[in-house]
């Protein structure tokens, strides 16, 4: 996350937060946590949010998607996991959401 999405977020965090207590089945991703790490001399900001399809049923395939192109596939030995997460351009045929 870069440090103007860092800050954007936390000029919206209070009305952000009013909105998603106010509307429960919202699908505006529910922060948890918001961090900065110091590593060396570079520092990291990062969020930390729940997951709005969390469900007990068998999940087939996980997608981590941004909406980019850039550098958007599992590495070859992600895909070769059983809990491969897929990214954008790793997505081969439709996909279907239901409620």
């Amino acid at each position: 996350m870069r440090g103007t999405e860092s800050k954007f977020l936390r000029d919206i965090l209070h009305r952000y937060y009013y909105h998603v207590r106010d509307n429960p089945h919202t699908l505006l991703p529910h922060f948890t946590g918001h961090f900065r790490l110091l590593l060396g001399r570079r520092a990291v900001n990062f969020i930390v949010m729940k997951n709005v399809f969390a469900t007990t049923n068998t999940i087939d395939e996980k997608f981590d998607l941004k909406g980019s192109t850039i550098g958007r596939f599992a590495s070859e030995i992600e895909k070769m996991r059983a809990t491969c997460t897929q990214k954008d351009l790793d997505i081969h045929h439709p996909i279907h959401l239901y409620p």
